[in-house]
């Protein structure tokens, strides 16, 4: 018969079910590390660019949020065939 585990983490408790019931020897062993580092000041928002690279200066900073790429900008034309024209960036 295959056993069954299933984990539940909550602070500040760990419950655990194994099934069937097995001896169990084990060691857990946890870290939580409080974010140390100078404060990021770079953008938090940013546009790709189709001929050069953007860099963000994150190496040893703490970000206070979530930094977004957004999708490279992309537009449609009609072109002097009838047709429509994908133009990607606004370069």
């Amino acid at each position: 018969m295959n056993g069954l585990v299933t984990f539940e983490i909550r602070t500040p408790r760990i419950t655990f079910d194994v099934l069937p019931t097995p001896t169990l020897e084990f060691t857990i062993q946890a870290a939580f590390v409080e974010g140390v580092g100078k404060d990021y000041t770079g953008p938090y928002e940013v546009t790709p660019q189709l001929y050069k690279n953007i860099l963000l200066p994150t190496k040893g900073t703490m970000p206070k949020e979530n930094i977004t790429v957004l999708k490279v900008p992309q537009y449609e034309v009609t072109n002097a065939a009838g047709g429509t024209t994908l133009i990607l960036g606004g370069e």
